[in-house]
């Protein structure tokens, strides 16, 4: 290149450019999950579910079916899998495993690396040669490799670290006569991020969560190029046959945590808004979805409006529907009784707010976690700021 070359915006977009393809795309709205020579990185904990979840990825690539129904082809795949680390003969079960579990024909798509097996790396001049070969030779769309730190990636991933390495994959690519994308398997570090600065470098990043026995988390993290899926998550639960299938969870909104909130203050009348907030239904799932300042968001405005009330004394939540005939009255017909509570300034008057009043401690609107006593012998505290 002798000279910078520009062109106009209209010019330039205009340009249906080679290696612009979408290998993958979210099915749920425009965007491209993986594209050619782009680079995938799935990180998370070990024994998260990573390799059991990047196969069943490469299945539906290459049998071109949505996976999860989030992600889709608009063509089968060509797959190589390197599968650097574990003994080969119980990477080889697993793989049966899958096959007998589905009926899908995969037509030697899928091709994995046997030998050397647990020894391949980026960092010899050799292996890129041969990689490169290979994807030219079987028309590999998207080359797997994982994990990370065994193929070649140094140190603990400064970005200097990390541009060595992807320097490597670059020499792979300059290659290789066809365009091919890239995913990565890596670790998360003790803080539950990724090892090493790579946030950076790859077009789509996704964390892999163990949620419970039976249960995935994919957060995407990172998806350049889809803004359809970028920072959402999917939970998944575990299927048959190493496979996985998408937990539905209803929508939550300001309407349907109230209508919780309202529900389970009438068949738990009198109770504390911990109690409230935290109970779980058989499953142990929250009744009351959603975010803890959001719920006290909902609390607030019910007691404002009158929906429910508040008969609890120095600075505590006994929580009641206004309707409930048991909730304690000051005097027969009435209505529920108004409690005194100290005033913002500490003089002593009576609050004719619902709400009771404590003074700032910094967790502010209700949020804050509540000690099991306290000095008076209440059972707990709350600390609410006022708009």
């Amino acid at each position: 290149m002798s000279e910078l070359v520009f062109r106009t915006l209209e010019e330039f977009a205009a340009v249906d450019e080679p290696g612009a393809e979408a290998l993958a795309r979210a099915t749920d709205g425009e965007g491209t999950v993986i594209a050619a020579e782009g680079l995938v990185i799935v990180y998370g904990d070990g024994g998260a579910g990573k390799t059991t979840l990047v196969v069943d990825l490469c299945f539906a690539l290459a049998t071109e079916t949505a996976w999860l129904g989030i992600v889709g082809v608009d063509r089968r795949l060509r797959v190589a899998l390197i599968e650097n680390e574990g003994p080969r003969q119980e990477f080889r079960k697993k793989l049966e495993r899958k096959i007998a579990a589905t009926d899908a024909q995969l037509d030697g798509r899928i091709v994995i690396l046997e030998d050397p097996w647990a020894e391949f790396s980026f960092a010899l001049e050799q292996h890129r040669a041969w990689i490169a070969a290979a994807i030219d030779t079987a028309d590999i769309d998207l080359l797997v490799v994982g994990p990370l730190a065994s193929v070649g990636a140094k140190g603990g991933g400064t970005p200097e670290e990390i541009e060595e390495f992807v320097k490597l994959l670059r020499d792979v690519r300059n290659r290789c006569t066809r365009k091919f994308a890239a995913l990565l398997v890596h670790h998360e570090n003790r803080a539950g991020q990724i090892s090493g600065a790579w946030e950076r470098a790859p077009d789509t990043l996704m964390h892999i969560q163990a949620q419970g026995h039976g249960r995935t988390r994919i957060y995407w993290q990172k998806v350049r190029w889809s803004s359809a899926l970028h920072e959402t998550s999917t939970h998944l639960l575990w299927a048959e046959g190493e496979s996985y299938t998408v937990e539905k969870k209803p929508d939550v909104t300001p309407d349907t945590i109230a209508e919780n909130l309202l529900a389970a203050i009438g068949e738990n009348g009198g109770a504390s808004w911990t109690k409230i907030r935290d109970l779980n239904d058989d499953d142990g799932k929250k009744i009351i979805a959603g975010n803890t300042t959001e719920k006290a968001k909902i609390r607030d405005r019910l007691l404002a409006e009158g929906v429910i009330v508040n008969t609890a004394r120095k600075g505590l939540y006994n929580l009641w529907r206004a309707d409930d005939p048991a909730c304690p009255r000051s005097e027969p017909g009435t209505g529920p009784e108004r409690l005194p509570f100290t005033s913002p300034d500490g003089a002593s008057e009576p609050s004719r707010s619902a709400v009771p009043y404590v003074s700032r401690n910094g967790s502010g609107n209700g949020t804050a976690d509540e000690p099991e006593t306290d000095p008076l012998g209440t059972v707990e505290e709350f600390a609410w700021e006022p708009s």
